[in-house]
């Protein structure tokens, strides 16, 4: 195991100082407050060359992070709880409230566990993220659906054919983004039920 640097920073970053220990082995020791983290970084490394990570994660500010992070999400749900009056109003909001949801319960998932809650390494965490992301996409399409057909009620399919194609067009891409995007993404934590090889090789 050797330590690992980012062109154009030193070994181990500039918060951590690589230490040989022979010729075939050197670690990253990081200063106070730094340390490493598979969260994210499962790209570069596997578990057994943590040592040698470079050292990037912060503890305080990541735990900041995560608790602005929580507040937001429940100020979030808070505000839709008091806006939406009507069932149409839930139906048409379903997946940004999923999502605000899925924010809240990783943030205290998070806050709780630390650095054990890797994206990539933990399971509920990884899903929580994918999942999160996914009813932000869903959204996304809703709400080009809904504006497509406000246009095709506005224009006759008479008067400007070509426009009312090409929106139905973009709505069909966007569909299959959608779908292809879900799909892709959703194997990441499904992979993690494998080994750890194998769900190294679909997060990469």
């Amino acid at each position: 195991m050797k330590c690992l640097t980012f062109t154009p920073f030193p070994l181990c970053g500039t918060n951590g100082d690589c230490i040989e220990l022979t010729n075939e082995t050197s670690v990253c020791e990081c200063k106070n407050g730094y340390s490493q983290s598979l969260d994210f970084s499962s790209y570069f490394i596997s578990e057994n060359e943590l040592e040698g990570m470079v050292c990037f994660y912060h503890d305080a500010t990541v735990t900041t992070l995560y608790v602005l992070l929580l507040l937001m999400s429940l100020s979030y749900l808070l505000l839709h709880a008091v806006v939406i009056k009507t069932r149409s109003q839930l139906m048409r909001q379903l997946p940004l409230l999923v999502f605000g949801v899925l924010v809240l319960v990783l943030s205290i998932y998070r806050l709780a566990r630390g650095k054990d809650a890797a994206f990539g390494v933990d399971f509920f965490y990884t899903f929580m993220i994918i999942s999160a992301g996914s009813a932000c996409v869903l959204q996304a399409y809703f709400f080009l659906t809904q504006y497509l057909q406000y246009v095709s009620k506005k224009v006759k399919i008479g008067e400007n054919k070509t426009l009312y194609i090409r929106a139905e067009n973009a709505r069909l891409i966007f569909k299959f983004i959608v779908i292809f995007s879900s799909v892709a993404t959703h194997t990441i934590w499904i992979s993690l039920w494998g080994s750890r090889d194998t769900a190294l090789l679909v997060f990469r």
